[in-house]
């Protein structure tokens, strides 16, 4: 049995990028394509939501046995300057 998600279009929630990797994961398993998880996503939250790109690598790295649809942890330095203390000496 397939979910009508039309039905749910009025609701206005803002989705994270790690939820909608999580649907992306579910219409993986679900053995839908990267094109038409797409076109259901897109079709429930907004043209604009996914882009086909971002779908195919996805799909690709849950091919690959990848499950984790988490946002990694930044890279890069970490912010060491505290900007209460610059802000007082800009006043």
């Amino acid at each position: 049995m397939d979910i009508a998600f039309n039905s749910y279009r009025h609701v206005n929630i803002e989705y994270t990028n790690a939820e909608i990797r999580a649907i992306l994961k579910f219409s993986f398993v679900k053995g839908k394509s990267a094109r038409e998880a797409l076109r259901e996503i897109n079709g429930v939250l907004g043209d604009g939501t996914l882009s086909l790109r971002t779908a195919e690598e996805w799909f690709r790295r849950f091919r690959a046995g990848e499950n984790n649809t988490m946002d990694k942890p930044a890279g890069g330095r970490p912010v060491t300057t505290n900007t209460d203390q610059i802000m007082e000496y800009i006043e």
